[in-house]
Protein backbone atom coordinates (compact mmCIF):
# COMPACT_ATOMS: atom_id res chain seq x y z
CA UNK A 1 0.00 0.00 0.00
CA UNK A 2 1.44 3.59 -1.44
CA UNK A 3 2.31 5.99 1.68
CA UNK A 4 -0.39 8.14 0.72
CA UNK A 5 -2.99 5.93 0.63
CA UNK A 6 -2.47 4.81 4.01
CA UNK A 7 -2.13 8.51 4.93
CA UNK A 8 -5.60 8.94 3.09
CA UNK A 9 -6.79 5.66 5.32
CA UNK A 10 -5.47 7.27 8.77
CA UNK A 11 -7.20 10.60 8.33
CA UNK A 12 -10.08 8.55 7.62
CA UNK A 13 -10.00 6.97 11.04
CA UNK A 14 -9.10 10.22 12.20
CA UNK A 15 -12.39 11.72 11.22
CA UNK A 16 -14.78 9.08 12.31
CA UNK A 17 -12.94 8.17 15.41
CA UNK A 18 -15.32 10.15 17.94
CA UNK A 19 -18.41 8.65 16.36
CA UNK A 20 -16.49 5.39 16.26
CA UNK A 21 -18.19 4.08 19.31
CA UNK A 22 -21.89 4.66 18.71
CA UNK A 23 -22.14 4.06 15.65
CA UNK A 24 -20.00 0.45 15.46
CA UNK A 25 -18.99 -1.05 18.67
CA UNK A 26 -21.99 -0.28 20.38
CA UNK A 27 -24.36 -1.63 16.91
CA UNK A 28 -25.68 -4.73 17.00
CA UNK A 29 -22.98 -5.78 14.58
CA UNK A 30 -20.34 -4.65 16.61
CA UNK A 31 -21.04 -6.18 19.85
CA UNK A 32 -22.51 -9.80 18.36
CA UNK A 33 -18.68 -9.15 16.44
CA UNK A 34 -17.12 -8.73 20.01
CA UNK A 35 -18.89 -11.19 21.95
CA UNK A 36 -18.21 -13.53 19.41
CA UNK A 37 -14.08 -12.55 19.50
CA UNK A 38 -13.74 -12.18 23.42
CA UNK A 39 -15.76 -15.64 23.89
CA UNK A 40 -12.70 -17.25 22.25
CA UNK A 41 -9.76 -14.76 23.61
CA UNK A 42 -11.18 -14.84 27.24
CA UNK A 43 -10.16 -18.32 27.48
CA UNK A 44 -6.98 -17.69 26.04
CA UNK A 45 -5.57 -14.59 27.35
CA UNK A 46 -6.25 -15.18 31.14
CA UNK A 47 -5.36 -12.70 33.96
CA UNK A 48 -1.16 -11.46 34.29
CA UNK A 49 -1.51 -12.42 30.12
CA UNK A 50 0.26 -9.68 27.83
CA UNK A 51 -1.52 -8.56 24.90
CA UNK A 52 0.04 -6.04 21.97
CA UNK A 53 -2.77 -4.99 20.16
CA UNK A 54 -2.36 -3.52 17.00
CA UNK A 55 -4.84 -1.43 15.86
CA UNK A 56 -6.77 -0.96 18.62
CA UNK A 57 -9.34 1.41 17.73
CA UNK A 58 -10.88 3.20 20.19
CA UNK A 59 -9.69 0.44 22.83
CA UNK A 60 -12.76 -0.84 23.52
CA UNK A 61 -11.46 -4.35 23.37
CA UNK A 62 -8.19 -3.15 25.40
CA UNK A 63 -10.84 -1.85 27.56
CA UNK A 64 -12.29 -5.55 27.87
CA UNK A 65 -9.08 -7.56 28.90
CA UNK A 66 -7.38 -5.07 31.00
CA UNK A 67 -11.08 -5.42 33.19
CA UNK A 68 -10.23 -9.45 33.53
CA UNK A 69 -6.81 -8.62 34.32
CA UNK A 70 -5.03 -8.99 31.17
CA UNK A 71 -1.66 -6.18 30.83
CA UNK A 72 -2.56 -4.54 27.29
CA UNK A 73 -0.63 -1.87 25.16
CA UNK A 74 -2.74 -0.68 22.45
CA UNK A 75 -1.64 0.71 19.79
CA UNK A 76 -3.30 2.25 16.25
CA UNK A 77 -1.92 4.57 13.33
CA UNK A 78 -4.81 7.22 13.57
CA UNK A 79 -4.33 9.25 15.99
CA UNK A 80 -7.80 10.14 16.46
CA UNK A 81 -8.42 6.37 17.17
CA UNK A 82 -5.42 6.78 20.13
CA UNK A 83 -7.08 9.92 21.47
CA UNK A 84 -10.65 7.99 22.08
CA UNK A 85 -9.25 5.14 23.48
CA UNK A 86 -6.97 7.21 25.70
CA UNK A 87 -10.53 8.70 26.90
CA UNK A 88 -11.18 5.50 28.71
CA UNK A 89 -9.08 6.46 31.27
CA UNK A 90 -7.05 3.70 33.15
CA UNK A 91 -9.08 0.80 33.06
CA UNK A 92 -6.66 0.77 29.62
CA UNK A 93 -3.32 -0.15 30.96
CA UNK A 94 -1.93 1.33 27.62
CA UNK A 95 -2.39 3.20 24.53
CA UNK A 96 0.26 4.61 22.63
CA UNK A 97 1.79 5.63 19.00
CA UNK A 98 5.25 4.91 20.11
CA UNK A 99 7.39 2.16 18.79
CA UNK A 100 9.03 2.45 21.88
CA UNK A 101 6.20 0.86 23.99
CA UNK A 102 5.38 -1.70 21.38
CA UNK A 103 9.15 -2.69 21.77
CA UNK A 104 8.64 -3.09 25.49
CA UNK A 105 5.71 -5.24 25.30
CA UNK A 106 6.97 -7.84 22.69
CA UNK A 107 10.20 -7.81 25.18
CA UNK A 108 7.80 -8.96 28.00
CA UNK A 109 6.73 -11.40 26.15
CA UNK A 110 3.52 -10.27 25.32
CA UNK A 111 0.75 -11.70 22.69
CA UNK A 112 0.51 -10.07 19.37
CA UNK A 113 -3.47 -9.74 18.72
CA UNK A 114 -4.63 -7.71 15.34
CA UNK A 115 -7.66 -6.75 13.49
CA UNK A 116 -6.48 -5.40 10.58
CA UNK A 117 -6.54 -7.14 6.67
CA UNK A 118 -4.06 -4.73 5.60
CA UNK A 119 -1.41 -6.76 5.19
CA UNK A 120 1.19 -3.98 3.90
CA UNK A 121 0.27 -1.89 7.38
CA UNK A 122 1.01 -4.47 9.34
CA UNK A 123 4.46 -5.51 7.79
CA UNK A 124 5.16 -1.99 8.09
CA UNK A 125 4.16 -1.85 11.89
CA UNK A 126 6.43 -5.18 12.28
CA UNK A 127 9.62 -3.69 10.75
CA UNK A 128 9.24 -0.81 12.33
CA UNK A 129 9.20 -2.94 15.85
CA UNK A 130 12.08 -4.87 14.65
CA UNK A 131 13.96 -2.20 13.38
CA UNK A 132 13.27 -0.68 17.14
CA UNK A 133 14.86 -3.96 18.82
CA UNK A 134 17.86 -4.10 17.15
CA UNK A 135 19.11 -0.74 17.73
CA UNK A 136 18.34 -1.48 21.44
Amino acid sequence: MAAAETSAITQAFDQIAPSYDATFSESLVGRAQREAVWQVADRVFTPGSRILEINCGTGVDALHFAGRGVRVLGCDASAGMVEAARKHGKAVAMITDSVEGVRQMIALGATIINYSSDTAALRSVYAAVVEEMRRT
